[in-house]
């Protein structure tokens, strides 16, 4: 029980406080013109190679989640940013970045600087990605889970698919809190 209690956001404040204290627009715009083309080629990645290209097309969310924790306003531009790119150069692939794995992103940068605890992390990020996965599956009729979920709206369907967004979210935190804990080091080594 201790472990979900567990604050997991210490290194990602640390990093976003360093982040707005040497900021400038320069660095922004850099780090959002760099973070935005990698979600759009990950994101990509399940339009050109099928099979695989999914599994790497769902780390599409860490360019966000990276950019989010630097600042909120990066954050949002680089989810803007990347939905353009993909608007223009792999439309098939927008539909799902600016529903599922995009809000992900933002949310779990959005809760790494605003919540403490794992429990409530995961709870808000799976939120944002059921919300993203509701309006894809009920409200366009468009099936990204595949024929596994029903395209009516019954809360026998969404139950299982807030289980997965939860356990997905697991997932993302977890990898979140070990790559800002490294990073979090190389950053403080690089400065001093």
């Amino acid at each position: 029980m201790m472990f979900l209690l567990d604050d997991i956001t210490v290194n990602a404040r640390e990093i976003h406080q360093r982040f707005i204290q040497e900021s400038n627009r320069f660095r922004e715009i850099a780090l959002v013109a760099q973070l935005c083309v990698l979600a759009a080629i990950l994101q990509s990645a399940g339009g050109f190679y099928p099979g695989v290209g999914y599994l790497v097309s769902a780390m599409s969310t860490g360019p966000v989640v990276i950019a989010s924790v630097f600042s909120l306003r990066c954050g949002f531009q680089t989810y803007l940013a990347a939905c353009m790119l993909l608007l223009f150069f792999h439309p098939g692939e927008i539909i799902i970045f600016a529903f599922t794995t995009g809000p992900l992103g933002l949310g779990l940068g959005v809760a790494f600087l605003t919540i403490r605890k794992r429990l409530a992390v995961v709870v808000l990020t799976s939120l944002f990605l059921l919300t993203g996965i509701v309006i894809l599956l009920y409200g366009l009729k468009f099936p990204v889970l595949g024929p596994v979920v029903t395209k009516d709206a019954v809360l026998s369907s969404i139950v299982p698919v807030y289980g997965f967004c939860f356990i997905y979210s697991c997932f993302w935190a977890e990898a979140c809190r070990l790559f800002f804990k490294r990073y979090k080091n190389i950053f403080q080594t690089r400065i001093t």
